[in-house]
């Protein structure tokens, strides 16, 4: 899993954080004097540690915490004081604390990382490699996500060599997730089958159809655009099933939507 910089940064900033709010009331311990009572903020340490450490490391924080409470009560000549005994006694409490909330986190990270490493190599396993050349054109595929954390859903798409030309589809299933990714693979599977044996679009859609009437429940949905180019022609026809436009990129640079007339059956694929 890639990390941005971003990432990097916030992650840098949260493990320092601990000992620099540490050092802050340290100095204003010592600047204020005695009567100030700033020791028990210390707890603050082991507290921000809990947001970004490991457990481990929040208890080494919490301990740094201790010792440092010690020597500043030391300074404020406070050791052995009702006041020093509950200051300890507290940033002690808030490190235990801090601690089962750092396990708890880590756990619940690492279950998310399963589930996303899971998804997506079942993701990359639907999206195969799309040859440099198919039939009388060049392709080649760029996936990028919306979001840059969202890497995980039902985006598809696929180009099949049929003896009547090529046929792509280009389609978005509903959510994220597992659930998106299993009826993903099923648009794919009907796709490549109906792509081979079925005259026109229309009657690939109908498959697919009939396919996706068995996996969607409720509300979900799936749209997408077809593409049939014939071998012994360059033009290309399209049928969009509820999707955004795909974008036509001319040779002298003009940019245009092509917008097909839209597929109007089932609510374009609704369950």
């Amino acid at each position: 899993m890639r990390v941005g910089a971003g990432d990097r940064a916030a992650g840098r900033f949260l493990g320092s954080l601990p000992f620099a709010m540490m050092a802050v009331i340290a100095v204003t311990d010592v600047l204020a004097g005695p009567g100030a009572g700033f020791l028990p903020l210390l707890s603050l340490g082991p507290a921000f540690a809990s947001l970004s450490s490991s457990a481990r490391r929040t208890a080494w924080i919490g301990l740094a915490a201790l010792a440092l409470c010690l020597a500043l009560a030391v300074y404020d000549e406070l050791i052995g004081s009702r006041q020093n005994f509950l200051t300890l006694l507290s940033i002690g409490g808030v490190t235990g604390a801090a601690m089962l909330a750092s396990a708890s986190r880590e756990g619940k990270e690492r279950e998310l990382h399963d589930i996303r490493t899971v998804a997506e190599v079942a993701q990359r396993v639907l999206l195969r490699p799309v040859p440099r050349r198919v039939g009388p054109i060049h392709a080649a595929v760029s996936y990028t996500s919306a979001a840059a954390r969202a890497r995980i859903g039902g985006d598809l798409y696929e180009v099949v060599t049929t003896p009547g030309g090529v046929r792509i589809i280009v389609g978005d299933v509903q959510g994220k997730g597992l659930d998106a990714v299993e009826t993903a693979a099923v648009v794919l599977a009907a796709f490549r089958e109906a792509a081979f044996d079925e005259p026109d679009l229309p009657s690939v859609v109908l498959r697919l159809e009939k396919a996706l009437g068995r996996q969607l429940t409720g509300e979900q949905f799936v749209t997408a655009v077809l593409v049939e180019i014939a071998s012994e022609r360059a033009k290309a026809r399209l049928l969009n099933c509820g999707h955004p436009p795909p974008l036509l990129l001319r040779a002298d640079g003009h940019a245009e939507f092509a917008d097909p007339r839209t597929w109007r059956r089932r609510s374009d694929w609704r369950a």
